[in-house]
């Protein structure tokens, strides 16, 4: 299985510092590569659909920070994946969503709603600071 990655490293420092550290952690979520598992589609203005299970009034979607990692969890399976930045998987996200990432690995982590719209204030923050430096 894949060595230890910086999300890994971020998370489990959060997790050991009860949550103290959990901007480092959202930072380097945002900025990590993902592999989302997706259903490509013919679409102009969205070219797939994240792979997800829905509960109730929740939907999960999975996300891996390595090939293999997403891989390991298809199992024999072939499915179509796409690559984006974690600020870009939470900008696409919508309500009651609920992302797992890295499911199967030591440092498994959900993200809730709540985390979900905290990092999302952390990317509107981050994209108005690039807008102002254009």
């Amino acid at each position: 299985m894949t060595t230890t990655t910086d999300l890994d490293n971020a998370l489990k420092i959060a997790f050991d510092t009860e949550g103290k550290e959990a901007n480092k952690a959202y930072a380097v979520f945002l900025r990590t590569t993902f592999f989302m598992p997706v259903k490509k589609i013919e679409h102009e203005e969205q070219p797939f659909i994240p792979l997800f299970i829905q509960e109730g009034d929740h939907f999960f979607i999975p996300v891996f920070d390595t090939l293999e990692r997403l891989q390991h969890w298809m199992g024999n399976n072939e499915i179509e994946y796409t690559q984006l930045m974690g600020s870009a998987v939470i900008r696409g996200l919508g309500e009651n969503v609920v992302l797992c990432v890295n499911i199967g690995s030591p440092y498994y982590k959900e993200f809730l709603p709540d985390e979900i719209n905290r990092l999302k204030t952390m990317v509107a923050k981050l994209d108005q600071f690039k807008n102002m430096k254009k």
